[in-house]
Order: structure tokens, then C-alpha cells, then sequence
């Protein structure tokens, strides 16, 4: 009986330690490309698939679909994207659905998995920016973390 409940244990810790994009996606994107190849030449990298995470800054929803523009940031071991001020610039997700705003809202944590379709010189304030731009194969949003992401309880009301 005690070595079920281990067994238990080890698979339920195991399964919620899996990464936030499918396996599918995660097999389909190019390991090879890192963040800071794609972003400093997006052109290059047309068509490959590749996972990027990072803070939501702003949502526009149009007759095509969804665009988020995402500041990029650095993923975890899981794929969630990490709570820093390290950044190598904006990107644009394109998403072929109606996204609602006050879900996919502005300081939402966003990990995709999606497909490079190059870039856009697109005004940022009064300056041109040169946006990489994604097409969203898979969308995962994630809240900010607030202390560890692992809690243990014992009963009711106790929490390690």
C-alpha cells in the first residue's frame, strides 16, 4: 500500500512538471534557432517553427485575427517566461482567432509556439521598429508568479 502511494506521488509530481506547450509543437519547433538568432534576423528564419515567451504589452484585434505584441523574455525549463527586465525586444503574434482582451490582457505572461513569417517596420511611438513577426501555432498564458512554484499541504489550512 505505502509503495502506491509513492508511486502516486512520483507521477502526479512528474506530469505537473511538464512543459507548457504539447509535444507536438514542442517536436515541431527547431531546438537549433536560439531567441537571439530569430530576433536579430527574422528573415532568415522564415517558416521554422520556434517557442518564445514574454510579457503581453498590447492586444488589436482586426477582421484577420488577433495581434499580440509580446516583450520578449527569457523561458524557464517548463516554457514559462521569466519575471526579469532582461529582454531582447518586442515581437508580434499573429493569432487567425478573435482573442478577448480581458483575457490575453496587457502584463499577461505568454508563451507561443508559432511559425516566423519574417518581420515588419511598424511604428513604436516616434520611432520604426523592426517587429519579428509569428504566427501562433499554440498560445499558453501564464499568471505572474508570486513565491515559490512549488507548495506542499498537510491537511486543512497547512501549507509548506
Amino acid at each position: 500500500m505505502r509503495n502506491y502511494f509513492f508511486i502516486t506521488i512520483l507521477l502526479l509530481s512528474i506530469s505537473a512538471c511538464s512543459h507548457v506547450i504539447s509535444r507536438v509543437n514542442l517536436e515541431r519547433a527547431d531546438k537549433l534557432i536560439s531567441a537571439a538568432q530569430v530576433m536579430k534576423e527574422p528573415n532568415r528564419y522564415k517558416g521554422k517553427v520556434i517557442i518564445l515567451g514574454g510579457e503581453i504589452i498590447k492586444v488589436v484585434n482586426k477582421k484577420d485575427g488577433t495581434y499580440l505584441e509580446i516583450l520578449q523574455k527569457k523561458l524557464d525549463s517548463l516554457g514559462r517566461p521569466a519575471q526579469s527586465d532582461e529582454t531582447l525586444g518586442r515581437f508580434i503574434v499573429f493569432h487567425e482567432a478573435y482573442l478577448d482582451q480581458a483575457i490575453f490582457a496587457k502584463g499577461r505572461l505568454l508563451t507561443v509556439a508559432g511559425e516566423v513569417m519574417g518581420q515588419k517596420k511598424q511604428p513604436m511611438g516616434e520611432i520604426e521598429y523592426n517587429y519579428l513577426i509569428i504566427k501562433g501555432l499554440e498560445l499558453h498564458l501564464t499568471d505572474r508568479r508570486q513565491g515559490p512554484a512549488v507548495r506542499f499541504g498537510i491537511g486543512i489550512g497547512g501549507t509548506f
